[in-house]
């Protein structure tokens, strides 16, 4: 048993000093020659030192009681000047102190006077780094001992700091300093999050700002550059008028990169909350993510990250796990955009931008570059024939493989295996490894890696108390059938860089016309002058837009409308996701259509009229070709109207048709909503349709299907105006799929959801609750049953004296 004791001391408010500053100063020998007063403050009187030029020290007598000082000079030996030193107490010891007399309080009419007086102001002893009434601080310095029977003393510390006002005249401050002194990232189940070690420190006026530290890095004005960046680094915007008609605004940033950026689709599974484990862009099975860089989207739209919101994250796990507020089924798809830790090399990012307006005609230039330090891994120290193989592969990351086999003398406490060597049926020699506990054979140590599945030639086989067992499996026609691999990846260091520049100009009051041409480069391998030869692209962007001009078709509408064309060559490559997170699937894309590049053109034209939220309509004309791939043309209009003061509708459309090398796709969405609002009760009714089919040109047969349903919903939920709110639907949905080239009915399902919340002055409750049944028509498959919901109760007694919280989940 470990007793432990540990002892707190919190250090709040600002630091105190007691050391005192010593005053010189050369004086005349005639002064000191009888007792002087030398000070308005009495001296300490081990620190008199009275010299002359020469260095030649003199006696002294002081007394305390009268604060007189008398320097003794030999006869003869009299300088004209010395120089005096000494320091001072901050009192006065011969005269009195006093906040009052006798006199004051007392007179000979034995009346008392009245005491009452203003209040002092009071003093502040402490000395402050920023002696300003003007700057606000807050925050703690604490040190913790902990010490036991079993360990030695140590120290805990934490710092929280948080500063912000003005330390000069023009010239302010904001600052956030915080240190943990903890190894792991913050828990991530609130919708905002507070880094556990973050220092933040800028100084900025109206012209300019200076930002350091763990600075957010993100991008100004541009059509193709964006970026989201968590570094740590140094920022610098400065905000000036270059002549009397043109105003500019200029930044510098430079920092190092804490992860790297990535977007990966989420496998889930019908009915189930998680966790998911999220991997890596190279289908990395351990990954770190960044904290507060991660973005989910169901269907979509993006979710927010809480105990009470939509999903909770642990970064250091990697691992999201949804709440009952989100119904999860087979057909959802989840697609997390994150920066994850990938620490093979010093990764430095620096760039620049500038624009300017005269408020008829804007400028802009970027300039952004990501790049690794292949002179500094971090972890590796990679010898000759490591870099000779890196320096060889070129742009082909998954030739830079290395197996991971090490020669060792028999072990009975560690796994080995044996090296056996065999004839396949082409007469060619097949070597592997098996795992043996044979003094005479088991020589070699293997390291394992999870490649995926059909990318490897070893599986899991058993788990013994000292690690895990791999088995050799053979390939089937030359196609690997495990998942795992004795070879290792080299990590390559890579580099990115874009240029864009851009204007946009004011025809009117209404229109204006814009463009942006851009320049990138992406070198995949900074150890191999191969494959550089495709490493810039050119992306051009031109468009026409106006906004806020009245409508003379549609009486009180305001009408906005876009026309614009974009081209994009082949290796044309931005630095994060630059389109919204289904651009590629809405146009029957799959990943692995976009893996070889492609020169692309885009033409969009859209034209809206809109009265307010209720009354408006949407259409957009959009057409895109992707070279030797994909050849499209889209319609989508939306369209709200709303009649009388009572009853609402909402429809949404979208069309699609494409050809793809020898297939042709057809979509088509529809979303038709149509409500009646009361007082308390708003009824409704949706339908909604969504037929996707990927057909072979010669067959006319169904190949895939992103998407093909029909679906009932009713609801009743609460009208806007009440004190409570609640919704209750109930839906019933029928999917297909393609079964030997056909599309027959797969399942049908019934899910119905209840949602209620009320807040009162002191306390408030929400609950939801979901309950869905599913029945696989054409799969030999059992019918599922999901059920799921939440209580939530929070409330305070007298006045925020005891507070207190309650939630249960379920989730079956």
């Amino acid at each position: 048993m470990r007793v432990w004791l540990l002892f707190w001391v919190s250090l709040l408010g600002g630091f105190t000093s007691v050391e005192a500053q010593e005053k010189c100063r050369w004086v005349n020998s005639e002064t000191f020659t009888l007792p002087t007063v030398p000070d308005s403050l009495s001296l300490l009187e081990e620190t008199i030192k009275v010299s002359d030029e020469s260095g030649k020290i003199y006696g002294f007598n002081y007394e305390l009681s009268s604060n007189t000082l008398q320097v003794i000079f030999q006869s003869g030996a009299k300088p004209d000047s010395v120089l005096l030193c000494y320091q001072t107490f901050t009192i006065r010891f011969d005269q009195p102190i006093a906040r009052r007399t006798l006199l004051e309080e007392y007179d000979s009419t034995a009346r008392f006077k009245d005491t009452r007086m203003a209040e002092l102001p009071a003093f502040d002893f402490r000395e402050e780094l920023f002696p300003t009434t003007n700057l606000y601080k807050s925050g703690s310095l604490t040190r913790g001992i902990s010490f036991g029977n079993t360990q030695n003393v140590f120290v805990n510390s934490a710092l929280n700091l948080q500063l912000e006002g003005d330390i000069a005249e023009k010239l302010k401050i904001r600052a956030s300093i915080t240190d943990q002194n903890v190894p792991f990232q913050p828990e991530g189940n609130t919708q905002q999050i507070q880094d556990f070690d973050n220092v933040l420190i800028e100084l900025y006026n109206d012209d300019f700002s200076l930002t350091a530290g763990d600075v957010v890095l993100q991008q100004r004005q541009s059509e193709f550059l964006r970026y989201y960046k968590n570094v740590q680094g140094l920022q610098f915007t400065s905000n000036y008028k270059m002549s009397d008609m043109w105003t500019a605004s200029s930044q510098v940033f430079a920092s190092i990169a804490k992860g790297k950026f990535a977007s990966i689709q989420l496998p889930i599974l019908e009915g189930v909350l998680g966790p998911y484990r999220v991997s890596g862009p190279n289908n990395e099975r351990f990954v770190i993510i960044m904290a507060n860089s991660e973005r989910v989207f169901l269907d979509g739209k993006q979710l927010k990250r809480g105990f009470n919101e939509d999903y909770v994250i642990d970064y250091n796990q990697a691992e999201i796990t949804f709440t009952p507020k989100v119904l999860i089924t087979q057909y959802s798809r989840v697609r997390v955009d994150f920066e994850y830790a990938e620490r093979n090399y010093s990764r430095s990012i620096i760039g620049a931008n500038h624009s300017q307006t005269n408020g008829k005609v804007d400028f802009y230039m970027n300039y952004y570059q990501e790049k690794d330090n292949r002179n500094r891994p971090l972890f590796t120290d990679f010898n000759q024939q490591e870099l000779g193989l890196m320096a060889s592969v070129g742009d082909s990351a998954e030739l830079a493989r290395i197996p991971r086999i090490d020669s060792v003398a028999f072990d009975q406490n560690r796994i080995l295996y044996e090296k056996i060597t065999e004839t396949d049926e082409q007469g060619n020699d097949l070597v592997y490894y098996a795992y043996s506990t044979n003094p005479l054979t088991a020589h070699y140590e293997l390291g394992f890696s999870q490649v995926g599945a059909g990318r490897g030639d070893y599986r899991r086989s058993s788990q013994l108390s000292n690690g895990t067992v791999y088995e050799y499996v053979p390939r089937l026609n030359g196609q690997a059938q495990g998942d795992y691999s004795i070879l290792s990846q080299l990590p390559l260091p890579d580099s990115k860089r874009m240029v864009t520049a851009g204007t946009r100009i004011k025809l009117n009051e209404h229109e204006k016309v814009y463009t942006e041409f851009a320049l990138s480069s992406q070198d995949q391998n900074l150890f191999s002058e191969l494959d550089d030869d495709d490493n810039q692209g050119v992306g051009v962007k031109v468009g026409l837009q106006s906004e806020g001009r009245e409508s003379s078709l549609f009486k009180g509408y305001i009408m906005k409308g876009q026309t614009e064309y974009e081209y994009n060559s082949t290796n044309f490559n931005f630095i994060d996701r630059f389109r919204y997170i289904e651009f590629d699937r809405d146009w029957g894309l799959s990943q692995q259509a976009l893996e070889n590049a492609a020169a692309e053109q885009f033409f969009r034209a859209g034209i809206g009229f809109e009265k307010d939220a209720l009354n408006r309509f949407d259409y957009l004309f959009h057409l895109r070709n992707r070279q030797n791939v994909l050849n499209g043309m889209q319609h989508a209009a939306n369209w709200n109207l709303q009649l009388g003061d009572k009853i609402r509708l909402k429809q949404e459309f979208f069309r699609l048709n494409s050809k793809q090398d020898s297939l042709n796709s057809d979509w088509i969405r529809y979303l038709g909503d149509v409500s009646y609002t009361s007082k308390i009760f708003v009824p409704g009714y949706q339908f909604s349709v969504d037929r996707n089919a990927l057909k072979s040109a010669e067959t006319d047969s169904v190949l895939s299907t992103a998407m093909n349903f029909q679906q009932h919903l009713v609801y009743l939920r609460s009208n806007d105006t009440l004190s409570y709110s609640f919704l209750a639907d109930a839906a019933w949905r029928e999917d297909k799929a393609p079964f030997a080239g056909k599309l027959l009915d797969d399942t049908r399902a019934f899910t119905s959801n209840f949602t209620f919340r009320k807040q009162w002055t002191q306390h408030s409750l929400s609950s939801t609750f979901t309950y869905r049944e599913i029945e696989y028509l054409q799969r030999d498959l059992p019918s599922e049953l999901t059920v799921m919901g939440k209580l939530d109760y929070q409330g305070s007694l007298g006045k925020n004296l005891l507070r207190n919280e309650i939630s249960y989940a379920i989730g079956n």
